[in-house]
């Protein structure tokens, strides 16, 4: 069961992804970009499950490390979609790289590993099942800090978006984005139910962040 619902939300959510990047009305291309980029991190991440348990990285020991990877790319994704979705004209300012910084730290820290070739040597290295040591505490907080500053400046820049809208318009039908602040509310859900599950990992509590992570899927969809 746990299985069926790692692959159902893992799937629904790569689906997702691809409807919101071929954006099929041309509209915000932009702003769907980073949301397809943000939805199609986070099916990888429900995928990472599948593939371990399936045993898929003896066999293509090159993903491994991919889904790490995600975690620091999933923050900015969503906040530049918050971005564009309010200003769909924005320009690229030359600060726009920095919200990576994370993100190209890890890729430059790992990157020996992440090309290594030697697929048991990195499938030892980076697939045990030791416990958690404080360095991956330390970096699980620092993933969770980055997701919930993210998503709160999002929210706050859909918040003076409504505010202006309501100022400015009589009518907020067809730029209301009700929608996108629910989304991000689902999304600190989410991360919230991860770290939980970072903090005290058990069966029982597997079953019920998978359920959440499906339920909540299935919403945001």
């Amino acid at each position: 069961m746990l299985q069926l619902l790692e692959a159902l939300t893992a799937g629904s959510t790569l689906l997702l992804s691809f409807l919101i990047f071929t954006n099929p009305k041309g509209v915000n291309k932009q702003a769907n970009f980073w949301l397809s980029i943000f939805m199609f991190s986070l099916a990888m991440l429900n995928l990472d499950a599948l593939l371990i348990t399936h045993k898929v990285y003896p066999t293509l020991p090159h993903l491994i490390g991919i889904s790490d990877l995600l975690f620091f790319l999933v923050p900015p994704s969503i906040y530049f979609a918050a971005l564009y979705f309010v200003s769909p004209q924005r320009k690229y300012r030359w600060t726009d790289p920095l919200h990576f910084f994370f993100f190209i730290t890890y890729c430059i820290l790992n990157l020996p590993a992440l090309l290594m070739q030697d697929g048991p040597s990195k499938l030892k290295m980076m697939l045990t099942e030791e416990p958690m040591q404080a360095d991956d505490y330390i970096a699980s907080g620092i993933i969770l800090v980055y997701t919930l500053v993210y998503c709160i400046l999002s929210l706050l820049k859909i918040n003076r978006h409504q505010k202006n809208v309501a100022q400015i318009h009589s009518s907020s039908e067809g730029i209301d984005l009700s929608w996108f602040k629910y989304f991000l509310i689902c999304v600190l859900i989410l991360a919230a139910v991860w770290a939980i599950y970072v903090l005290v990992q058990s069966d029982l509590l597997n079953y019920i962040v998978t359920t959440t992570y499906f339920v909540l899927v299935f919403f945001l969809a």
